[in-house]
């Protein structure tokens, strides 16, 4: 039998398995010839071996070191299709049956066929990738062990594949040109996929052709194959040209649908467009793709997939051409959409983009225009809402931006949003000179004060730093430090001030008790920039939030459960109705009525006699702070247990989930509170010697330092706080190294020591 393919037992060397794979292939057609219906997987066959033919020959000038060890592998893998074909010889029968004197095959003759022909084409498909390998010697891959995970590869599955029928035969030409060195490579790319995976997820011999082959083969597959035919990811072929354009235009000359969506509504547009592939955006583009269509996950549109990445160059190109395509006004509205991408939905935060927000405003025609963020779930937001930089202020004005007390729906201008954003004291100031209101209300009739005294009570020292800076800009700006919103808590007859965030009481902070530090410096710059009339006014206030809350009376407004300190946590509550105030109003009648005399005598008093009936209040806001610390602590004491890992199932995902029981630590108000005033030190130290304060005269210089220390010395004798530990929570306390580079703890003590005595 092994005649018949001319197979000699023993043959050596690349000479003598050529010839036995040339008489191989002459013997398989012959039958194949003579077959009344042959299998398909003959012809197949015939074809794979006629390719590596044509890769032994190419190989056979190389092949002349026996010592190479990739030699040899190439070799043996030869070897083994020589093998594969007598072992399939063996499965015909010696006599075939005939009618005269044309002997002919019957189908049933091949039935044991399919098992033998998967081993040989593995066995085809290990030795040309061993050959292509060293027809395409590379100095820059390690071939042998290319070579080697070959053999991985090419061994047999040890489980049928789920998926179905999967075809082992790649997409390839019938005749591969020796000479052609980049047919060679891309023949090489697509062998080396390990055949489990050809024609897996449903992909086609024309997905495999534009992923793997060369262009003369998707040219070959596209008129035999289905317009739009999808993988199991909804993917068609031109989805997958948008890195090669030649492969592009060749399906979208030949009626691929441009708009076509896979799985997720992302089409061939948006791929391109998230991959960079400028020449093939354009030519779909070119080709009629629709720029509006959004897919179904996150609606995203083609720009938005472009933006993410960071394509701002592939961008500005598009822009170009619809600008040379479509009306002004389409244009203009491209260009909006794009600069919000810009400047809003991806910040260029570290400022390292090639393209500038000036280009893309260049773009929009009148800056003026208006947008809802999502995210934020803001509507009818401005460009300068959203502004970083004082440049960037100066750029909007520059190109005609005008609308700067514009509101959004939450009826909040460009100067308020600076503030909640942190944007920084030149863009407030540059604000500021272009016109911006210091004065205006928001839905919850809030000003801008109210969100910079927020800022100031609940930031670390560099912030406030910057909100002192801008409180100072404000209050010279006029600032009604009097203006009040709509509430009807009886905490503040006429409306909250703007100054009821600050606290008026010792109270828990997350985990930490804080005293009313900030409130006290308000109640001084109050007195400098506005007299001890208007500060009167302001510490009454503090007064009646702690006489309603020593009261435990009711908040019915935005600052309702004062006591817990968590303004994020007031911001997440609805409003009460008005039924509902109405009926607490009507509860707690007394209460109002009692509070009301204990505040008409204490207006009757003076500034000083108020300020010490204030420090009376903390005072006993800190013992009750320390008593109910000591009940928690008792109680932590009586519950303490050891560190105990439990289990917990998640019936959604299906797996236990594993976590640690811990419990807090004991509560300290007292050494909390002397470390909140610690921190204050630090700050009014900082700013006497290096912030704003210290480019002032001497003598306001010491003023501004006499009139805090004063108020401090007050409320720490008021607590019974000693000074050695307010000094010694000060030198131990943690500051970023940056900080501690520029402030001489040591020296600030020593100050702060002396001006004490």
């Amino acid at each position: 039998m092994a005649e018949v393919f001319g197979i000699a037992a023993g043959a050596a060397g690349f000479i003598s398995l050529l010839i036995q794979i040339i008489n191989g292939i002459d013997t398989l057609r012959e039958i194949n010839d003579r077959a009344d219906k042959a299998p398909a997987e003959l012809a197949s066959l015939i074809t794979e071996l006629h390719c590596l033919k044509q890769l032994m020959e190419e190989a056979r000038d190389k092949a002349q070191c026996k010592d190479d060890s990739m030699v040899q592998l190439c070799h043996a893998s030869c070897e083994d299709v020589v093998r594969g074909l007598e072992k399939l010889k063996k499965r015909l029968p010696p006599e075939s049956k005939g009618i005269g004197k044309q002997k002919v095959l019957k189908i049933f003759e091949f039935r044991h066929w399919k098992e033998d022909v998967e081993i040989l084409q593995r066995s085809i498909q290990g030795a040309k990738i061993n050959l292509i390998l060293i027809n395409i010697r590379s100095t820059s891959v390690r071939i042998e062990e290319m070579m080697l995970v070959n053999q991985i590869h090419i061994s047999p599955p040890p489980l049928t594949s789920p998926e179905g029928d999967i075809h082992t035969i790649p997409p390839m030409p019938p005749v591969l040109a020796s000479s052609d060195n980049s047919n060679l490579g891309s023949h090489a790319t697509a062998c080396i996929v390990p055949p489990k995976f050809r024609r897996f997820a449903s992909m086609t011999p024309l997905h495999e052709a534009v992923l793997l082959g060369s262009f003369e083969l998707v040219n070959e597959w596209i008129p035999r194959s289905n317009k739009d035919e999808r993988n199991f990811l909804g993917q068609t072929p031109i989805h997958l040209a948008i890195s090669n354009s030649r492969y592009l235009l060749a399906l979208v000359n030949a009626g691929h649908d441009v708009d076509a969506a896979d799985n997720y509504g992302i089409t061939p547009l948006m791929y391109a467009a998230a991959a960079n592939q400028e020449e093939c955006l354009m030519a779909l583009l070119e080709a009629g793709a629709s720029l509006h269509l959004l897919e179904t996950r996150y609606k995203r549109t083609f720009m938005q997939y472009a933006a993410i990445r960071g394509h701002w160059n592939l961008i500005l190109k598009v822009l170009s051409w619809i600008e040379a395509v479509a009306e002004k006004a389409v244009v203009e509205s491209w260009a909006e959409y794009a600069t919000i991408l810009y400047y809003v939905v991806y910040p260029d935060f570290f400022q390292d983009r090639e393209v500038s927000f000036q280009q893309l405003l260049g773009k929009c025609g009148c800056p003026n225009f208006t947008f809802h963020y999502y995210d934020k779930e803001l509507e009818n937001s401005s460009l300068l809402h959203y502004v970083r930089s004082a440049k960037d202020v100066e750029v909007l004005l520059e190109h005609g931006f005008t609308i700067i007390n514009h509101v959004n729906s939450a009826g909040q201008h460009a100067l308020m949003s600076a503030i909640l954003n942190q944007s920084g004291l030149e863009v407030v100031h540059r604000l500021l000179d272009a016109g911006a209101e210091v004065d205006l209300k928001d839905n919850l009739h809030k000003t801008t004060l109210y969100h910079l005294l927020d800022k100031l009570q609940t930031g670390c020292i560099t912030t406030r730093l910057e909100t002192m800076d801008i409180l100072r800009i404000l209050l010279a700006k006029d600032v009604d430090v009097l203006s009040r919103d709509s509430c009807r808590c009886p905490c503040s007859p006429n409306g909250c001030l703007s100054s009821a965030i600050l606290k008026s009481s010792v109270c828990e902070h997350f985990f930490s008790a804080l005293v009313p530090v900030w409130s006290l410096e308000w109640l001084s710059l109050v007195i400098e920039h506005r007299g001890t009339s208007e500060a009167k006014i302001t510490l009454l206030s503090f007064i009646r939030n702690a006489k309603f809350d020593e009261m435990e009376m009711t908040h019915v407004c935005c600052s309702r459960d004062r006591s817990q300190c968590s303004p994020w946590l007031f911001s997440q509550r609805s409003s009460m109705s008005g039924e509902d105030i109405d009926e607490i109003l009507e509860e707690e009648s007394e209460f109002v009525k009692i509070l009301e005399d204990e505040m008409a005598l204490s207006s009757a008093k003076v500034y000083e006699t108020l300020l010490d009936d204030w420090m009376l209040q903390i005072k006993a806001s800190l013992e009750k702070s320390c008593e109910k610390a000591i009940e928690y602590n008792k109680q932590f004491a009586c519950n303490k247990a050891p560190r105990q890992d439990q289990f917990v199932v998640d019936y959604k995902n299906d797996y236990f989930t594993n976590f640690s029981t811990s419990y807090p630590t004991a509560k300290d108000p007292a050494r909390e509170v002397t470390s909140d005033i610690a921190q204050y030190i630090r700050w009014m130290e900082h700013e006497y010697h290096h912030g704003s304060t210290s480019r002032l005269e001497k003598s306001p210089r010491d003023d501004w330092y006499f009139r805090r220390i004063s108020s401090l010395r007050r409320l720490v004798n008021a607590l019974e706080i000693s000074m050695a530990e307010i000094v010694d929570r000060t030198r131990n306390m943690w500051m970023p190294e940056s900080e501690r580079l520029s402030f001489n703890v040591e020296e600030s003590i020593k100050h702060f020591q002396e001006s004490l005595i």
